[in-house]
């Protein structure tokens, strides 16, 4: 399951949210990815550092995170296998998932990273 490789430290952002700022943040925290929520706090996005450099390329350092963040997003549960997560992943081409609980609200994320050494760790000592 998903929920034992999952970053479960997950920072957030919203959608009015400075690009530089958040851009920051990332840089400042060490993290490739944040998700965005709304007011309810469930996910509406994602921002990952491609996008940013996609901002930056285009002169839009004035941004706001829903400029550039990915609205199509695709939350997993926890309960979803990591093979089953690294095929969405592969198929859509992300580098990190979110995992949502029933409400759309973000408990945790995976990256690709966390994918293949989750695989090879469990996979290795079964």
């Amino acid at each position: 399951m998903i929920e034992r490789i999952m970053t479960k430290k997950v920072f957030v952002a919203m959608p009015d949210d400075s690009l530089v700022n958040v851009a920051d943040f990332m840089r400042r925290n060490n993290i490739g990815s944040i998700a965005v929520i709304n007011a309810e706090g469930k996910l509406v996005g994602i921002l990952t550092e491609r996008d940013i450099v996609r901002a930056v390329s285009e002169g839009r350092l004035d941004a706001k995170v829903k400029d550039y963040m990915t609205s199509e997003v695709i939350g997993v549960k926890k309960e979803t296998s990591e093979w089953e997560a690294a095929e969405v992943m592969l198929e859509r081409g992300f580098r990190h998932l979110p995992v949502v609980d029933d409400n759309n609200k973000v408990i945790g994320i995976v990256s690709i990273r966390d994918i293949a050494r989750g695989l090879l760790f469990f996979n290795l000592r079964v």
